[in-house]
């Protein structure tokens, strides 16, 4: 359901406006300063404007009351006055889309009387979503008060284009209020001296205002009593009637933006006399199709006789029609509209991850890839990351704004380190309290629908907390590792060290205050909740691979793509593994398993790089062990060919009880979709391999049941494991890809 609040002053304007576009919308409710001859039928709400200390909180308070209970689509401010001040003070709360139409004198002029105001308007330009003005210059001086680059669509209220009924007479018409800046005082003098040389003309003036008697005494004054009418507050028939009969029009006031009465009076084939204003030459040619007032003392009626008739009204239609129509600029508006409403459904995502990465920088690759294929689907993120990771190959150059394929990064500044010491905590804390003192600095331009604390260890999620509850946005954990039970399984640290104290308060205040708990590993439902979260709130986004590293691959080097040819002449089957050498890889048993399958001519082959990789070429030489062979790792592009070049993969895990709430490793991925058969030494509560049927499950502690499995494969028909590889691709991508997973997470996010 399509809603618009729409504050506006009471006045022609706003309600003219409501009749240009309430058919586009389901329900429209009128906000206005005052409910004096308002039509009853219209849906209105009265607000008080003011700005004075004793009303200030009390209106502040009604316009946060009334957007709540309207909650409306849209809020629409027409002028920049200070009921859209309120709004605007309101909008980090309520986060709907604002458009604010500026209309003249709330840009032009006001902001030159009043620095209080000015204030206020610089501060709804630079809040507001999107800005319309009815000239250019407007615009361009709505521009000047601010450094923000704004978004502002010219655009005004239009016309209805008739031809007009009644006979053109000897009539000059002016309808600007009776105020001192319109100058409707010259208009009479210059009047005066026209009239002596034509004297059957009339001077006719609609409209009041605060000068209206003392125009009537100097009318009085100049004798023009019988040549002069004064005709009041016109409605609209009345009003069309006296463009109908007027040869002219004159409005010459000192400030304005595009009059609607300038382009009704053009429409009505009047021939406008207008003040030599920037957004009166926008529509006036000075000659042409209307005459320019330089001077309001000078003989201007007389002047404008002059003016082609024919041509003048001729272009004056035409500029209409192409213009300034209802039809043209009600489609301007609805566009802004229609943009919003289908942007309403796209999401601003706050990805806060200490270590997050990308295919230039290496690990982690996950942030990247989510964020590229949210924006893809329209949604805006920004990536935090930390300046300093272990995981990255290629570290960020200085903190602050940084822009990777497209995904903007926000690093902060964090110290190096080595190893999980000292200097890797104090990094940890570091990045959580630059986060604290600096999110208001990344949401200045980019307030968060969603934030996403994600950087394994759970500190970040205070800040996100922070700053997801400062903006009324979600709040989502995403759990990379069980913190602190990973370092108390893996890294022996004790349940009462300080360190796992903080962080298993840390881990408890996310489960019990998040909005979703994404996790990648499948089975740590039971231990969120067994913590404090509430089952509902659980959800498994798995890893996966992106399918432009497979679609754009590089290839290898060559002396990787000799090494290859030379060993399939010496061996009958290649099985390989890829990636870190360290001891959660497991390789030490696929170094036993190697000597067992030698007999059967089968070569094994490790790539990559890791603390282990020293010792297990040391063992893999002491022993003899002659059919393994170590290569250097290769770039992230390189993998799918190199992968290519192997008959069977190999992923190992050792015995860990963290294991028992799931595995989700890239590797898996990886190997699958270069369709070969794998060999998964595993123990953990979920076995991808076997979900996907792409080769052979054994304990992960059992070297005769792997050696055994890699000799079954080798033993396989072409056939055979080619299915074993079609099944393994196929799961990947209709489960693991990114953009899959990352519709997916938004799914998730929208429930």
């Amino acid at each position: 359901m399509k809603k618009l609040l729409l504050f506006g002053n009471n006045c022609v304007h706003t309600y003219n406006y409501y009749q240009l576009i309430k058919d586009y919308f389901d329900e429209i409710l009128l906000v206005v300063d005052s409910a004096d001859g308002v039509c009853a039928e219209l849906p209105i709400r009265v607000l008080n404007y003011s700005i004075n200390p004793i009303h200030i909180i009390k209106s502040y308070i009604a316009t946060q009351q009334i957007i709540k209970d309207f909650n409306p689509t849209v809020i629409h401010g027409q002028q920049i006055n200070k009921a859209i001040f309120y709004v605007t003070l309101n909008k980090r709360k309520h986060k709907i889309p604002l458009v604010v139409t500026a209309w003249g004198s709330d840009v032009l002029l006001i902001p030159q009387q009043n620095r209080l105001y000015k204030k206020i308007v610089q501060y709804v330009l630079c809040k507001a979503d999107y800005l319309t003005s009815d000239s250019r210059f407007t615009a361009y001086k709505m521009q000047q008060l601010v450094d923000k680059k704004l978004n502002i669509t010219i655009a005004n209220f239009g016309v209805d284009v008739c031809n007009p009924m009644e006979k053109k007479q000897n009539v000059i018409y002016s309808n600007r209020l009776h105020k001192s800046m319109y100058h409707i005082d010259a208009v009479i003098r210059s009047f005066s001296k026209f009239v002596v040389t034509h004297p059957d003309w009339k001077l006719i003036i609609g409209a009041v205002g605060e000068e209206t008697e003392r125009l009537k005494h100097l009318v009085n004054t100049l004798n023009l009593a019988s040549k002069v009418k004064f005709v009041g507050w016109l409605d609209k028939e009345r009003n069309f009637y006296y463009y109908s009969i007027a040869k002219f029009w004159v409005s010459i006031p000192s400030s304005d933006a595009t009059s609607i009465s300038l382009l009704e009076a053009m429409s009505m084939n009047c021939i406008p006399i207008v003040s030599n204003l920037s957004a009166n030459r926008e529509w006036i040619t000075d000659g042409e199709n209307g005459y320019i007032v330089k001077d309001v003392n000078e003989d201007f009626l007389s002047k404008a006789l002059k003016i082609p008739v024919e041509q003048a009204t001729r272009m004056n239609r035409q500029i209409i029609m192409e213009q300034a129509t209802k039809a043209i600029n009600k489609q301007k508006f609805t566009s802004i509209y229609d943009t919003i409403i289908a942007s309403k459904t796209k999401l601003r995502i706050l990805l806060i991850n200490h270590y997050a990465g990308s295919p230039e920088m290496g690990m982690e690759f996950r942030p990247y890839y989510m964020a590229r294929e949210w924006q893809k689907a329209g949604h805006q993120v920004v990536v935090v990351g930390g300046t300093y990771s272990h995981l990255r190959v290629k570290q960020p150059k200085q903190a602050g704004w940084q822009e990777l394929d497209g995904v903007r990064y926000y690093w902060l500044k964090t110290n190096r380190y080595r190893g999980n010491g000292m200097k890797r905590a104090f990094s940890m804390f570091l990045f959580v309290c630059r986060l604290l003192f600096s999110y208001r600095k990344i949401c200045k331009d980019f307030v968060p629908d969603v934030v996403i604390a994600s950087s394994t260890y759970p500190l970040d999620n205070y800040p996100a907390w922070c700053i997801a509850r400062r903006y009324g946005a979600k709040y989502v954990y995403e759990i990379h590792d069980l913190w602190p039970l990973s370092p108390m399984q893996i890294g022996g640290m004790s349940a009462f060290h300080p360190f796992i104290k903080v962080m298993q308060w840390a881990e408890k205040f996310a489960y019990r205050y998040c909005d979703k708990c994404i996790s990648i590993l499948p089975k740590t439902d039971t231990h969120a909740i067994e913590h404090g979260l509430q089952p509902q709130k659980f959800f498994c986004v798995q890893n996966g691979i992106a399918l432009s590293d497979w679609n754009d691959s590089q290839p290898i080097d060559n002396e990787y793509t000799k090494f290859f040819k030379k060993l399939k002449s010496n061996y009958r089957f290649i099985i390989g593994y890829v990636g870190g050498h360290a001891l959660s890889n497991s390789l030490d048993i696929l170094l036993d398993a190697a000597k067992q399958v030698a007999r059967e001519n089968i070569a094994v082959v490790l790539v990559g790089e890791g603390a282990e990789k020293a010792r297990l070429m040391k063992r893999c030489t002491d022993e003899n062990i002659t059919n393994l062979y170590f290569l250097n790792a290769v770039a992230k592009k390189q993998v799918p060919e190199l992968l290519s070049h192997m008959d069977a993969l190999y992923i190992g895990w050792t015995k860990n009880p963290l294991y028992k709430y799931g595995i989700s490793p890239n590797k898996i991925f990886d190997y699958a979709m270069a369709g070969k058969p794998i060999v998964h030494a595993v123990d953990a509560g979920n076995d991808l391999v076997q979900e996907a049927q792409c080769g052979i499950s054994v304990p992960s502690d059992d070297v005769g049941k792997i050696a055994e499995s890699i000799i079954t494969v080798a033993t396989m028909s072409a056939d055979e494991r080619a299915q074993l590889g079609k099944n393994g691709r196929e799961y990947v991508l209709k489960h693991h890809t990114y953009d899959v997973l990352a519709k997916q997470f938004i799914d998730i996010l929208e429930k």
